[in-house]
């Protein structure tokens, strides 16, 4: 794990999309703490007070589940991609 994720809440939806895909919370938690799928480097992005944003594409299925930290890694929110949080 490369930063701390904090708090993590989970949406509703996005538990039940990985639930129906046999996704696992903690494979998809260990990735993003790895930042696999990042743009850029995460400790980089944290750097410049910004959100680590992953996305991951849940197997057969259109889903796609966001997993956004915030910048001081208090928190950590695992959302599909059309919803919002906070």
């Amino acid at each position: 794990m490369l930063f701390e994720r904090g708090n993590i809440s989970v949406t509703a939806a996005a538990a039940t999309a990985l639930r129906i895909t046999n996704t696992h919370l903690l494979d998809v938690l260990a990735r993003h703490g790895l930042g696999d799928s990042a743009p850029e480097d995460p400790l980089t992005v944290l750097k410049r007070n910004e959100q680590v944003i992953t996305a991951y594409p849940l197997p057969g299925s259109k889903l796609v589940v966001w997993v956004v930290t915030e910048p001081d890694s208090s928190a950590t929110f695992v959302l599909l991609d059309w919803e919002e949080y906070r």
